[in-house]
């Protein structure tokens, strides 16, 4: 998996993210990752339609999220990873995804 770009903030996907960062990364998948947002599916459905088209997204724990980077199918993701809070990015950096 090679992240292009890892970022922390409260909104997770404003539109400053959602055009001007994926123009400038790239990335082919978007993975958000926050355990409150994973159980709020009004505010994912609110989210996810601000994806730009073209660009997969997902929700996820940050459990699920260090699975899934240990696991070589996803080897062909290139994502934007984004995290609500400093703790979740911590988390991910401990395991060294980043």
């Amino acid at each position: 998996m090679d992240i292009r770009l890892a970022r922390i903030g409260s909104r997770l996907l404003p539109k400053q993210v959602a055009s001007g960062w994926v123009k400038v990364t790239m990335p082919n998948r978007i993975l958000i990752v926050s355990n409150r947002v994973v159980k709020d599916h009004l505010y994912q459905t609110l989210m996810l339609q601000s994806v730009p088209s073209g660009i997969e997204a997902n929700v996820m724990t940050v459990k699920k999220m260090l699975a899934v980077y240990q696991d070589p199918r996803f080897d062909t993701f290139k994502p934007l990873l984004l995290t609500e809070t400093a703790k979740d990015m911590a988390k991910l950096v401990k395991a060294a995804l980043i």
